[in-house]
């Protein structure tokens, strides 16, 4: 799949996991961001996970998981009526670091725009 924002979030992530701080940055701010800013991280967190399945797979307590199933949702996430909650404590150190790049600049972006106006 090419999803260019997702290959350019990857270029340059730490390889260490986010500090406490960063963590609760990003909690604060996923109540801010617009429905689109939510649908990117919902492909980013689905790109990251697709692009390492393998490795995650061999990991995962929970074998029989059906992961071809389009009801499959990665990293223990839940869905009640139509919103998909994850929690962030179970995501690869990896992949918070690429979400918490994409949210600051989302939310960059939004603010940016809004002060064109």
């Amino acid at each position: 799949m090419n999803f260019p924002l997702y290959t350019s979030l990857l270029n340059n992530l730490p390889k260490k996991e986010l500090t406490i701080k960063q963590k609760k940055e990003f909690i604060d701010k996923t109540t801010t961001i617009d429905n689109s800013g939510a649908e990117l991280i919902y492909a980013l967190i689905i790109s990251y996970y697709n692009d390492n399945k393998e490795i995650q797979n061999k990991d995962e307590t929970n074998k029989d998981k059906d992961i071809e199933s389009k009801n499959f949702l990665p990293y223990e996430a839940t869905s009640n009526h139509n919103i998909i909650e994850f929690d962030f404590e179970k995501f690869p150190s990896p992949l918070k670091q690429l979400l918490y790049k994409f949210i600051n600049i989302h939310l960059k972006s939004t603010e940016e725009d809004k002060n064109r106006e």
